[in-house]
């Protein structure tokens, strides 16, 4: 440990009165000299107790302009899973692989060998970003901070780009997960016009980041638009993982698992035209309308099935004919006569018989 560049520095906070981000220091500067030398970490510890408590009577309101570092990332509470996530194969694979890679960085190093450090998750909202770094503090057992740098790039643009430096070499500092959210807004800002020296200081501080990330930390990025990032961001990171939407047998698999997770048992066949319903379409949409049904079930005392039945028709009552039919000879093998299913799905009786006189079996003659 530095002292004299960590004196000097403590020197300039304490002049400018960022009292925050002078706090933020002390904390670094204790955890870093409990080990080397004890007895000044132990005083350290307790003049930083007295100016955490000061600082608290003095606290300005939530609004106010006066942010330290320490309010630029937020500690996630603990994420349940109900059920394990549905990954595809070019999403469980990179996943475990880097799992597996951090669990075992000793015998990496041995060899002189890295484990991913970096990661950016790419895809559409609602399609698992998220969820995948929820998915990685729970198997790692770390804890996971969020950084959101739409936020920073709007909030923090015209300030000194130090307190985002304090920030990550905090969360550097530390054997946990941090997570940039809204990657995107680098590539977003660029081409503003204002602050533009600022916006620079900002974005090289995190490219910084990204090249001297420790070997025992895990920085994750996640974007909804990648196309907005330029080359030198995509080079920073160890791995790209890209998040698709989910395919029909997917989401049967998703819709399977979540009515599952609930204890409720439904027809098979109508978990199928769910997920034929949502393909293309993302977790978060399916698990919000399942939602919905669950919610409507329970409340007025009606039967699930029944309740998913005639949801699940509104859905296909906007699709094609040939959709339609199909939809309707799956309710009709789940006991709704071919009038209902007319009714629900808003196609003519002629048109679904024709549609499974099609598709019956042909017998051997």
């Amino acid at each position: 440990m530095d002292i004299y560049n960590e004196f000097l520095q403590l020197a300039r906070l304490s002049i400018s009165g960022r009292r925050e981000d002078v706090i933020t220091l002390l904390r670094r500067t204790t955890r870093r000299s409990t080990n080397e030398r004890p007895e000044f970490g132990a005083q350290l510890k307790e003049v930083l107790s007295h100016l955490e408590e000061s600082f608290l009577r003095k606290a300005t309101t939530p609004n106010s302009n006066n942010v330290g570092a320490s309010d630029m990332f937020l500690k996630q509470k603990n994420f349940e899973f109900n059920f394990d996530p549905i990954w595809i194969d070019s999403v469980r694979i990179p996943l475990e692989e880097i799992i597996q890679e951090q669990k075992n960085a000793n015998l990496l190093k041995s060899v002189n060998v890295l484990p991913t450090r970096s990661v950016l998750f790419i895809g559409p909202p609602g399609v698992g970003k998220t969820l995948a770094a929820h998915w990685l503090e729970k198997q790692l057992g770390r804890n996971l901070f969020t950084l959101n740098l739409a936020s920073i790039m709007s909030s923090y643009l015209g300030r000194t780009g130090a307190n985002l430096s304090m920030v990550l070499d905090d969360a550097a500092n530390e054997d946990s997960i941090l997570f940039l959210d809204e990657f995107d807004s680098i590539g977003k800002t660029r081409g503003d016009i204002g602050d533009v020296g600022e916006l620079k200081r900002l974005v090289n501080v995190l490219l910084q980041s990204l090249d001297n990330w420790p070997r025992t930390g895990l920085l994750v990025a996640a974007t909804n638009h990648p196309e907005l990032l330029d080359k030198a961001v995509w080079r920073r990171f160890d791995r790209v993982i890209d998040f698709t939407l989910p395919t029909a047998s997917e989401q049967t698999m998703f819709t399977h698992k979540k009515l599952t997770c609930s204890s409720f048992e439904i027809d098979p066949e109508l978990m199928k035209l769910i997920g034929a319903a949502f393909e293309n379409s993302s977790f978060a949409d399916s698990e919000l309308w399942l939602n919905s049904c669950i919610r409507k079930s329970v409340l007025q005392n009606i039967d699930l099935q029944i309740t998913l039945q005639e949801a699940i028709s509104d859905i296909f009552s906007k699709k094609q004919p040939k959709e339609k039919s199909m939809a309707a000879m799956i309710l009709i093998n789940q006991g709704i006569s071919q009038r209902k299913a007319s009714e629900l799905l808003q196609v003519s009786r002629d048109t679904i018989r024709k549609y499974m006189k099609n598709t019956e079996p042909h017998k051997d003659e």
